[in-house]
């Protein structure tokens, strides 16, 4: 009868706990039965919660593979014998100095086990008496269950830190563009957890992130609320001269809402200007659909149109002082059509600031600005952008 002996050979010493845990772990349930690379698997999953590193998991499967058989069976023997040498070999070239090491780790971790010969060597002896000396997997097999709960545990965890941060940064996001939109400078909290979300943090660091983005988004939301000054290039003597109607529709809504005091504005001044360019609502509605987001309910006046450039502007990467002058130089409607082209088309427009710049700079018309997305924006060099601003913008 073979004796399994559960203490190493050599110098190497035990304690009592070791030598009940290794007694326990030795004698997997009979019916117990994993798939090893699931298992494996599994493990790799939840490897921090077994103190486990990459080099260690390398070791680990190189063991795996000296195993023929796919399934762990607790009715079966679970030892394999490689040498040092043919060890190193199939875990990437390991040297055996780490090799040891990384053997050791996982004996602490409790996944195998050794099961040394007399002189400390592995083998298997056939004949009469078999015998086979080298580590057991028996341990790993006893843990399965415990491995792949971890493995779940972990799984939802790390789901739970990625949704968590995804939350962060969109909280930081809509709380950084509300505040340009208002020309309100950024808090410090906001610019310091930009540079803690550089690094990886764990999940209560991140759930308290969460908490002061939420309470950041919250204050921003409520400067929005409260905003009641309309932007500069909508002079007083504008508002003054405003129909009856519309300055009814202006002191109603101003009180609640920033965007419909911006779509309140002087709406007769609005159509004169375009009526020189000689364009209708109907031509930018179904010439630029993708600002209709950006408007209340759809591009009823050319207010609507002014109020949703004036929200668009930030989310496209424009400046403040860049869309503050292309009021002044092109007059409002004309630079609100401006965004709404360069939204339309911005996949082929890689500096939307620039390009406004552009317009602003060489001047262009409301008909040239429609009549630019019936053929594809060319993109220039840093060469070509020299000649750009001492000719007409190319639409063609």
């Amino acid at each position: 009868m073979q004796h399994i002996s559960t203490t190493p050979c050599g110098r190497r010493a035990v304690t009592p706990a070791q030598l009940r845990r290794d007694q326990a772990l030795r004698q997997p349930h009979a019916g117990l039965s994993a798939d090893k690379w699931q298992l494996f698997s599994a493990l790799k999953t939840a490897r921090r919660r077994f103190g486990l590193n990459d080099r260690n998991l390398t070791v680990l499967s190189a063991l795996l593979s000296f195993f023929p058989d796919r399934d762990l069976s607790g009715g079966s023997a679970l030892v394999v014998w490689p040498s040092n040498a043919v060890l190193s070999e199939r875990a990437n070239g390991i040297p055996e100095s780490s090799l040891r090491r990384h053997l050791q780790r996982l004996i602490e971790a409790g996944l195998i086990a050794r099961q040394d010969s007399p002189n400390g060597k592995r083998y298997a002896r056939q004949g009469p008496c078999p015998a086979v000396f080298g580590f057991s997997l028996a341990p790993l097999l006893s843990r399965s269950a415990e491995i792949e709960a971890a493995a779940a545990e972990e799984t939802l965890m790390q789901a739970d830190l990625r949704a968590t941060r995804e939350t962060v940064i969109l909280l930081l996001r809509d709380t950084e563009k509300t505040l340009n939109a208002l020309n309100a400078p950024l808090p410090e909290a906001l610019i310091e957890m930009r540079r803690d979300l550089r690094r990886t943090l764990p999940l209560t660091a991140l759930k308290q992130l969460e908490r002061l983005a939420a309470r950041l988004c919250q204050d921003a939301l409520l400067q929005l609320e409260s905003a009641t000054e309309v932007p500069v290039s909508y002079t007083k003597s504008e508002e003054m001269s405003a129909s009856d109607s519309q300055n009814e529709r202006h002191n109603k809504d101003s009180t609640t809402d920033l965007y419909d005091s911006l779509t309140a504005e002087k709406q007769s001044k609005h159509e004169s200007a375009c009526e020189d360019q000689n364009i209708t609502l109907n031509e930018v509605h179904r010439n630029c659909p993708d600002i209709l987001p950006y408007t209340r309910s759809g591009l009823h006046e050319w207010g609507d149109l002014v109020a949703a450039a004036h929200f668009a502007f930030p989310m496209m990467g424009i400046a403040s002082a860049t869309w503050s002058a292309a009021e002044r130089k092109l007059g409002p409607v004309l630079a609100a059509l401006s965004i709404a082209v360069i939204l339309q088309k911005i996949e082929q427009i890689p500096n939307p600031g620039g390009y406004l710049t552009r317009l602003m700079q060489n001047g262009t018309s409301a008909r040239r600005l429609l009549n630019s997305l019936s053929h594809p924006t060319r993109k220039v060099d840093s060469c070509q952008l020299f000649k750009a601003r001492h000719r007409e913008p190319e639409f063609s």
